[in-house]
Order: C-alpha cells, then sequence, then structure tokens
C-alpha cells in the first residue's frame, strides 16, 4: 500500500500525516495490510521503538 492509501482513509489519515516521515516511509515500504487506526498505530509504535533502539546502539559504540 503506498502513501495514497493512508492520505486517502479518512479513518487513518490524521495520524499517518502526524507521524515521522522515516516511519511513514518504513510503513509504506514494509508492505503490511493495515486496515484500521489500531493497525497502524500499532505497525507505528513498532517501527518508532526500532528507530530509537537503533539510535541508542549508535550512541553506546563510540567513532
Amino acid at each position: 500500500m503506498g502513501a495514497e492509501y493512508y492520505l486517502k482513509n479518512d479513518d487513518l489519515r490524521e495520524y499517518f500525516i502526524s507521524l515521522p516521515p522515516i516511519v511513514q516511509d518504513q510503513i509504506v515500504v514494509s508492505g503490511a495490510e493495515i486496515c484500521t487506526l489500531g493497525e497502524l498505530m500499532q505497525v507505528a509504535e513498532h517501527f518508532k521503538a526500532e528507530l530509537r533502539m537503533g539510535r541508542e546502539m549508535d550512541e553506546s559504540f563510540p567513532s
């Protein structure tokens, strides 16, 4: 499902556009079949947690 799907869906649009662009991209690229706001919120939280974990790992390893 492309970003258009979320932007045209009245139930999902507002939440989708409130997400950081990188999370929006991850949702679109994942190809997840999301039909409800609850599903979208769950998937978005998963990707946000992955991003936080990645940042924490980057910070724990000195350059």
